[in-house]
């Protein structure tokens, strides 16, 4: 009997533990596109900064205000989602199945 219920708990870890490895793996998956798209949108901001400057006409600099807007509201997004997500303390702690005293 202990060793079925040994087997459960390793299956269910087991379990959890790929779980977790398939959300990291999302998580870092949908990384690569958030910077890129950072990355893109800062490059064309300098860009119309630099074409702004050359040239004396202001609507470049709206523009670049537009692209710096993306990776600025994407860490703002990801600020504000943390902050609302529960922290580690927060997180009640989930009571095993009861015992009924004996060990065998």
């Amino acid at each position: 009997m202990i060793s079925l219920v040994e087997a459960s708990q390793a299956a269910r870890a087991a379990g959890a533990q790929r779980g977790q490895d398939y959300a990291q793996a999302d998580k870092r998956r949908g990384q690569w596109p958030g910077a890129a798209t950072a990355w893109l949108a800062m490059v064309a901001a300098f860009a119309c900064v630099a074409l702004g400057g050359t040239s004396g006409k202001s609507g470049f600099f709206w523009v670049a205000a537009a692209f710096l807007s993306v990776p600025v509201m994407a860490v703002a997004k990801s600020l504000i989602e943390s902050a609302k997500s529960p922290s580690i303390g927060q997180i009640p702690d989930v009571p095993g199945p009861p015992s009924d005293g004996s060990d065998g």
